[in-house]
């Protein structure tokens, strides 16, 4: 092993351990990028990707896709393709064309742009009745008052989830989220996948139950979709609800929150969006550059390739890490600045070419509505805790706390 590869070895094993690196993962990320912005690792069977041109080669070339690098290359041992359904062989996260274009095609239809935008009055609603809960706006919890509910809320409604039943949906998505960490210990991992078995027998009795009663929901939509003699399969189809919750709730919760502190450690940030409306989706989408939700995905080499000179053979895992790809001095200009008026560069946040997030569109939209409610709230927000608790998860980046202080408007 060359020194730079030991020297990377010593980075990727405290990205992993280190708590410090949960609060602040990017100096380590940028030292991973020196050194070898593709690291073969051995404290996991993997390639570690960690720099933008990199990462986005590894998303958008046919040569790489998906196959089972979840269940194999973090060493998890996770059961079989029948047991964990947003994991099978039968979900859309783990397809490649021509089964993945067929699938997508298929939920396009269903999920559509339009079916989105329609929500944003509903969403508008649902996050005033949240923060209208808030009695004491001196100190109070941003993450347990809205970020943590309201995509619960959404996605419960979207796919007809009725009120009653999504809290217990919470938790149980904090705890799926282990099973895509390599940090991840025995203990919880045994607890993970305990959990992802509740949600996916919550959503088999669901679908059940809108075969005998049909309703104006995506859930009974997927149902019944069509493309000539084509529809979804039953595995398919409890697969896809899975990704659509899970991927929807995991992702927004973690923007809201890491937005909305962005903002506050970046006050004239904060002053420039409040002024300014139509600086929100600008504020989202750096958001998603800066603090992205998910820090690392995986990909499967599907045809043996060099890449600068670096041969990876058919069956390699790459683990690509959007968190460091983001702040890729290369792509970005003054990477760590949290800039919501940036204009150059190309996020990969939601990865990129085929596999490009189906649930970017709603992701945004909630963040956006989210935000434009707390400010029109609150005034003189302020942190009360500076250093405020982040998960500790090595891949799905969030915050467990915001304790937050404001005036009501």
């Amino acid at each position: 092993m060359s020194d730079n590869a030991g020297a990377a070895e010593q980075v990727l094993q405290r990205l992993f351990t280190d708590p410090e690196a949960i609060r602040n993962p990017y100096p380590l990320y940028a030292q991973l990028r020196d050194l070898a912005p593709m690291h073969r690792a051995q404290i996991i069977p993997v390639w570690v990707f960690s720099g933008y041109p990199e990462v986005d080669h590894a998303f958008r070339t046919v040569s790489f896709g998906k196959r089972d690098e979840l269940t194999r290359g973090f060493g998890h041992e996770l059961a079989d393709d029948q047991t964990y359904a947003f994991m099978s062989k039968h979900s859309i996260v783990r397809q490649n064309p021509p089964d993945h274009t067929r699938l997508k095609g298929l939920i396009s239809r269903e999920f559509t742009a339009r079916r989105v935008q329609n929500m944003a009055p509903h969403i508008e609603a649902l996050t005033k009745e949240l923060l209208g809960r808030v009695e004491d706006p001196s100190d109070f919890d941003l993450m347990n008052a809205l970020a943590f509910n309201l995509p619960v809320r959404v996605l419960g409604e979207l796919l007809g989830v009725p009120e009653a039943d999504q809290g217990q949906f919470r938790d149980l998505t904090i705890s799926i989220t282990k099973l895509i960490d390599p940090s991840c210990s025995p203990e919880m991992l045994v607890k993970a996948k305990a959990d992802c078995l509740v949600m996916e027998r919550y959503f088999l009795d669901l679908i059940a139950e809108r075969r005998r009663k049909p309703s104006d929901d995506l859930t009974t939509a997927l149902i019944n979709v069509r493309d000539g003699e084509d529809r979804i399969t039953e595995d398919e189809l409890l697969a896809t609800i899975m990704v659509l919750f899970f991927g929807g709730v995991e992702t927004t919760t973690s923007v809201i929150g890491s937005l909305v502190l962005s903002l506050l450690q970046h006050p004239d940030q904060l002053a420039a969006v409040r002024a300014d409306r139509t600086l929100v989706p600008g504020a989202v989408d750096e958001t998603l550059r800066f603090q992205s939700p998910i820090q690392a995905t995986a990909r499967t080499v599907l045809e043996s390739s060099v890449i600068d000179g670096v041969e990876l053979a058919e069956g390699d895992i790459v683990l690509t890490y959007l968190g460091s790809a983001n702040r890729d001095p290369r792509r970005f200009t003054d990477p760590d600045t949290f800039d919501i008026r940036r204009e150059t560069g190309q996020h990969l946040a939601f990865a990129a070419g085929m596999h490009f997030c189906i649930g970017a569109a709603l992701a945004r939209l909630e963040t956006g509505i989210a935000l434009n409610q707390i400010l029109d709230r609150f005034v003189d927000l302020a942190l009360i805790d500076d250093t405020p608790d982040w998960r500790p998860n090595a891949t799905a980046r969030g915050l467990d706390t915001l304790r937050l202080s404001g005036t009501m408007a």
